[in-house]
């Protein structure tokens, strides 16, 4: 009203659109802020009103033509031939393309843009999607491994072991930046990756927010925050990397810990299972907090010891670290 006055009273076309367009651009700006809060960004929005406008659909009709039948008026797509259970209608009897169809050409269009591996992240309940779009990418002469579906159960928000009711239709819902300031990014985020796609996730809401060893985010973040104070308690101290004389057990364990951590994250880039992030991150808390509680790190009395113990904390530090940024958390030096 401020920005258009009473120019756009008149019920017409072209007001409509500017209002539409103005509310979405509006709206655009307010997830972006939510995602930008959440540590995500995208480089591109697609829109599938520019999808059906660039003539995109048009173009991805008249290459489907030979795999095309028409079904009382009906244009159908054979996916049967390919890797779905049925015939799929994708232009309805009265010309309006089904969603199926726009959806086609937004993949085609990612494709022509040099991309040549697809990840579509939908809820569970578009199992039936997956095999039916794979379909019409074969069609088009591309490989079934083309495209990944990674489809991701429902989240349930708990509160001291009771779950919060939520309903879009009675509009008591809780969003995703109200949960991020309530319990913070880091919480949210953790607790979001520490389950594989096909586990169903309880928020614990109680839990997210406590400062105590229970909570999986403040242990890994409090393991971190010891290492630090560790290293300025040994600030210009002799360090030794080669770790010739460590051999307590906490101490070996977390050797062999710090090893691992290449070949999880390679192991983790191929299978997108990043839920074993927040185990190795977890595993590798618990053995600082042992070596911590049952080693003396700083020992004047034995500087060779402790320049060995000091290239252990650093390295545990850095490691811990980088586990921690991959997943966007934060490792702070003091708790």
């Amino acid at each position: 009203k401020e920005k258009y006055k009473d120019t756009l009273l008149e019920h017409t076309k072209a007001n409509i659109e500017k209002m539409t367009d103005e509310g979405k651009a509006l709206e655009l700006e307010n997830i972006k802020k939510d995602l930008d809060l959440f540590r995500v960004k995208f480089d591109v929005y697609s829109f599938e009103s520019a999808i059906r406008k660039s003539g995109a659909i048009e173009k991805a009709l008249k290459e489907l033509e030979s795999h095309i039948y028409v079904d009382n008026g009906a244009k159908i797509l054979k996916t049967s031939e390919y890797l779905d259970d049925k015939d799929r209608p994708i232009v309805k009897s009265n010309g309006d393309f089904t969603y199926f169809l726009p959806d086609i050409a937004y993949h085609y269009d990612k494709l022509s843009r040099k991309f040549d591996y697809l990840i579509d992240v939908l809820g569970a309940d578009h199992h039936g999607y997956v095999n039916r779009m794979k379909s019409a990418l074969m069609m088009k002469g591309y490989k079934k491994e083309t495209l990944e579906v990674p489809l991701i159960q429902v989240v349930r928000l708990m509160d001291q072991g009771v779950e919060v009711k939520m309903s879009k239709r009675t509009g008591n819902a809780i969003t995703l930046k109200e949960l991020c300031e309530e319990v913070g990014v880091d919480a949210v985020r953790y607790f979001f990756v520490a389950r594989s796609n096909t586990s169903h996730l309880d928020f614990d809401y109680a839990l997210a927010k406590s400062k105590t060893n229970d909570n999986p985010v403040y242990y890994a973040m409090y393991a971190h925050a010891r290492l630090h104070n560790v290293l300025e308690l040994g600030k210009g101290m002799k360090v030794d990397y080669s770790g010739k004389l460590l051999k307590e057990k906490s101490e070996l364990d977390i050797l062999k810990t710090l090893q691992e951590f290449p070949h999880i994250v390679e192991i983790i880039a191929k299978s997108h299972e990043v839920h074993k992030l927040t185990i190795f991150i977890h595993s590798l808390a618990t053995l600082i907090h042992s070596f911590y509680n049952e080693c003396r790190i700083v020992n004047k009395e034995n500087l060779e010891l402790t320049a060995n113990r000091l290239g252990l904390v650093e390295a545990s530090k850095i490691v811990l670290s980088n586990a921690l940024s991959l997943i966007g958390v934060n490792a702070p030096n003091k708790m």
